[in-house]
């Protein structure tokens, strides 16, 4: 059974704000037409806001699936901010410059 949290989760996954950028962008794009003089058939319209939604939910839900693993395998001691952790880095490479067992230009990769 679905549940009203899994049903707003999916939602926000869908990113709204963008869905609705498509569907504002593409609703300027048919006021232009009109504007011109050129017809515009409702159902032509429906079905091409249709396949513009389409692709963004899809381009959005794959995105989310690809970026899963990479969110799994990130070594968030060093990527994200932790407080105090992420400004005691800057403690950490301070004794190591004055114990002088780093330089400058040393570089690290986590």
């Amino acid at each position: 059974m679905i549940s009203i949290r899994n049903l707003w989760l999916f939602f926000r996954l869908s990113r709204p704000l963008f869905l609705l950028g498509g569907v504002l962008l593409y609703g300027l794009g048919a006021a232009i037409l009109d504007y011109l003089g050129r017809p515009i058939d409702l159902t032509t319209y429906l079905l091409g806001q249709f396949a513009i939604t389409s692709i963004q939910l899809m381009t959005h839900f794959l995105n989310e699936y690809i970026d899963s693993s990479a969110d799994e395998r990130r070594n968030r001691a060093i990527t994200d901010i932790f407080e105090p952790g992420s400004s005691f880095k800057i403690v950490t490479a301070s004794a190591a410059l004055e114990k002088h067992v780093v330089d400058l230009d040393d570089e690290f990769y986590c």
